[in-house]
């Protein structure tokens, strides 16, 4: 991750967060390069729940089960650090998850990966499962399931591949879609929503 790390260090109020295994207050995410304006980061603590431990380097001790990265700015700013990043580190990729933020993945390794070792693990096929998504990150599972539902907030990429529709996540779409599903199910009955799409 330093890769990454370094790959970003001329870019102004981007950062690199690192997660360990158990991150909370007294195992905090490490940030490196954070910026200069505090409330930014502040700001992305909030949004997506973490609380940081701002280091010069990647630690070397420490095993990370996941790392983000903050691009405030534009589409612009975020495709300049993409490429930066894939030019130094091409063993990794980047994913959007939410404007302005991203994962750093190792290639090979995805939701729809990850999907596939718990179906084979469990016995489980594609049809027994229905999955739910919003975001970059989801496109590629969402387009391998039979059963793929975009919430109404989603990317249009995510909406264009997927089979069904719920309301947004802001209104609890996915847990009416689940009520739903089980309601129908004790009935014998197709969940409402996978009869209209």
């Amino acid at each position: 991750m330093q890769g990454v790390a370094d790959a970003l260090a001329d870019e102004k109020n981007m950062f690199l967060v690192c997660y360990p295994e158990q991150t909370n207050l007294f195992n905090p995410a490490y940030v490196v390069g954070a910026p200069d304006n505090k409330d930014i980061l502040a700001d992305y603590e909030r949004r997506m729940v973490f609380v940081s431990g701002i280091v010069d380097q990647v630690p070397d001790d420490v095993d990370f089960v996941a790392a983000t990265v903050a691009c405030p700015g534009t589409e612009e700013d975020m495709e300049r650090c993409r490429q930066k990043i894939a030019a130094a580190c091409p063993d990794v990729y980047t994913m959007s998850v939410v404007p302005q933020w991203f994962d750093v993945l190792p290639k090979g390794v995805s939701k729809l990966t990850g999907f596939e070792t718990l179906l084979e693990r469990t016995g489980i096929s594609p049809e027994e499962v229905l999955v739910f998504g919003d975001g970059e990150n989801d496109v590629e599972i969402l387009s391998k399931v039979p059963h793929s539902v975009a919430v109404a907030n989603a990317i249009p990429e995510v909406k264009q591949v997927a089979r069904h529709h719920v309301g947004a996540s802001a209104d609890d779409g996915v847990a009416h879609a689940l009520l739903e599903l089980v309601r129908a199910t004790k009935a014998g009955e197709t969940p409402r929503f996978m009869m209209e799409n």
